[in-house]
């Protein structure tokens, strides 16, 4: 599954991505946090208790779920019940293109995720 999602990663040009179990609340790293400046989307998401947050955030709400602070966006994808991927990336596209665009990412991912299960 790690090797696909870099591949997309790579693909779509996602600098950074942050696979979080839900269940234990580790998480896998991939690509360059810091190809991405402002980097505060990623840093509020460091401590445990602000993953608990967001995922908060995501329940009973459509996703996936779209953050931005200036060019850098972070999209929020629960491909399964207990896993939580964060995609952090420049966004310079119309608001209506980053929707499609991050639902193409959600689908990809939840392929991806059902592929490896």
């Amino acid at each position: 599954m790690i090797k696909l999602i870099e591949k997309m990663m790579y693909k779509e040009d996602i600098a950074y991505c942050e696979i979080v179990n839900i269940d234990t609340w580790e998480r896998i790293c991939l690509g360059d946090r810091w190809r991405l400046h402002p980097n505060d989307l990623i840093r509020m998401n460091e401590e445990e208790n602000d993953l608990k947050g967001l995922y908060r955030c995501t329940e009973g709400k459509p996703l996936p779920r779209h953050w931005r602070q200036g060019d850098v966006k972070m999209l929020v994808c629960l491909p399964r019940e207990n896993l939580m991927v964060m995609f952090y990336y420049y966004a310079y596209g119309e608001l209506k293109d980053e929707i499609k665009r991050g639902k193409r990412f959600d689908a990809e991912l939840k392929r991806i995720v059902a592929q490896a299960s």
